[in-house]
């Protein structure tokens, strides 16, 4: 309950987020334990929602202070360099913060699925080894990842209802960082206590529980202990919304983020056809929203409850910034949205239809069918 505290401080992180923070934790705690361990992902659809506080909470219980700062490196000497120097320092948690580009590094890729590093020292026929014993994190909008790094990250989304996230009150504790180092050691011992427990019995495994090649000691321990306790696995914490070839909208596991087939359609690029923003519109409310009757402002302030809903509620306020946004730029306009939902009223799209079902308290209530 103590390490769920911290992942559950809203508005730092929505409550079907929190498996994989907590999944983070505990990594960050045993990692010297573990042969190999994943990638931790931190995003979020908005600037400001808590990312690099989140790892700086993270990184305050496991070793006592906050992470230290690096810049993803497109350039793959240069990142090798930061990987090899990070190894040989022994640092316990690597953030590479405010990733712009996208996340994609044969280097890194090899280091997360390998225990030893080797560079040779210039000018000398000498060789240097450095253990990989840290916990790697990055942090940045909308993070992408490539083809071979997906698999080797796990995704924390952030998400909140605010227009500017920077301007929140309201958490549990405050400040947050103050708190964990002075609760730091009842952290480190509750972490302990479920990883202590897990252990004790034998480390159970779910029947059934899809694999995790390369990260087979992390997911029995982590991942295994987490399940065990009664948390969704934290490798299903980040869903996708992919358009299939039919257009209809099917939650897909692909590790948080829309995958790049139909990623035009789901998520509002400018690159797609005005078919394809239809699509991408209602599969996203039909996946996040499912039938209920809501209005404007009851789309807007949609809480999801699953990992599966939360992702396609975030693709669904990005397709709608495409052509929704207020006169200042910033804020999403409810008028604006209700004239674009008015425009698509009985138009079947991929069988499904958007309906106007009469006014309720706040005004026009709007009803996705999945009848033509």
């Amino acid at each position: 309950q103590a390490c769920q505290g911290i992942s559950r401080a809203e508005p730092l992180i929505t409550a079907a987020r929190h498996t994989a923070a907590l999944a983070a934790i505990l990594t960050a705690l045993v990692r010297h334990q573990l042969r190999t361990s994943p990638m931790f992902v931190v995003t979020s659809p908005k600037p400001s929602e808590g990312k690099s506080m989140l790892v700086d909470v993270i990184s305050k219980i496991a070793c006592g202070r906050e992470a230290p700062r690096n810049s993803f490196r497109t350039d793959e000497s240069e990142m090798r360099k930061l990987i090899f120097t990070t190894a040989a320092t022994q640092e316990p948690i690597a953030l590479l913060d405010n990733v712009r580009d996208r996340l994609e590094s044969s280097e890194l890729e090899g280091a997360l699925t390998g225990c030893e590093l080797i560079e040779r020292t210039p000018h000398q026929f000498r060789f240097k080894r450095a253990k990989m014993c840290g916990t790697w994190f990055a942090t940045g909008v909308d993070v992408k990842t490539g083809t071979e790094m997906d698999r080797r990250v796990v995704r924390i989304n952030l998400a909140s209802s605010m227009d500017e996230p920077q301007l929140r009150t309201g958490f549990r504790h405050d400040p947050l960082l103050d708190w964990v180092g002075a609760s730091r050691g009842s952290l480190v011992s509750a972490g302990h206590t479920i990883l202590r427990a897990y252990i004790t019995e034998g480390c159970p495994q779910k029947p059934g529980l899809s694999g995790f090649g390369s990260f087979e000691d992390w997911s029995r321990l982590v991942r295994g202990a987490l399940i065990w306790i009664g948390m969704e696995d934290p490798r299903a914490s980040a869903a996708a919304v992919e358009i299939r070839p039919t257009g209809i909208c099917t939650p897909v596991v692909t590790n948080g983020h829309v995958s790049d087939r139909g990623a035009d359609q789901a998520i509002g690029s400018t690159s797609a056809s005005p078919r394809e923003y239809e699509t991408g519109l209602l599969s996203c409310w039909h996946v996040a929203i499912g039938e209920r009757k809501v209005t404007t402002k009851q789309l807007l302030e949609f809480r999801a409850e699953t990992p599966t809903q939360e992702v396609a509620h975030a693709g669904l306020m990005k397709i709608l910034r495409e052509e929704c946004v207020s006169d200042d730029g910033k804020a999403l306009s409810p008028r604006a949205i209700g004239q674009l939902l008015s425009q698509r009223i009985d138009q079947p799209v991929s069988g499904l239809v958007l309906r106007s079902v009469g006014r309720g308290n706040g005004g026009q209530r709007w009803w996705l069918s999945d009848k033509s």
